[in-house]
């Protein structure tokens, strides 16, 4: 379990083709305010390519964004089910600098409340894509 406002967590070795999770809840309000929005980040990692994969109420089983890749686009909800899946960085689409490059590029993944973000129980799931510890 992670907290959803301030939130973080370190992975360290993440074997190749290996999962690792995260359950937040999303709340409709923080300290009295309205959530407005939520911000997931995958920094600063050294080796490996670590995918960033979030499903409402369920454990993410793929990198992939569905029911398809332009729902999240297109929709002011999330059901139950559906997931989004960053590689890139989720802004410019970059991915690592180099085969052993430190200065990594970060997996990011920002959504406004409503747009499709709505308040429930998230499932947050790094995935290391590569044949190498991440």
């Amino acid at each position: 379990v992670l907290s959803f406002d301030g939130g973080s967590s370190s992975v360290t070795d993440l074997q190749p083709q290996r999962w690792h999770y995260y359950r937040i809840e999303v709340p409709e309000t923080v300290g009295g305010e309205a959530v407005l929005g939520w911000e997931l980040r995958v920094k600063d990692w050294v080796g490996g390519n670590p995918s960033l994969v979030v499903r409402r109420a369920q454990v993410p089983d793929s990198v992939n964004t569905y029911p398809n890749s332009s729902w999240p686009y297109t929709s002011n909800t999330w059901n139950a089910g559906y997931q989004m899946g960053i590689s890139g960085d989720g802004w410019t689409s970059d991915g690592n600098t180099g085969q052993y490059a430190l200065d990594t590029v970060d997996r990011v993944l920002s959504m406004s409340m409503g747009s499709p973000l709505e308040p429930g129980t998230y499932y947050v799931g790094i995935y290391n894509q590569s044949s190498s510890e991440a």
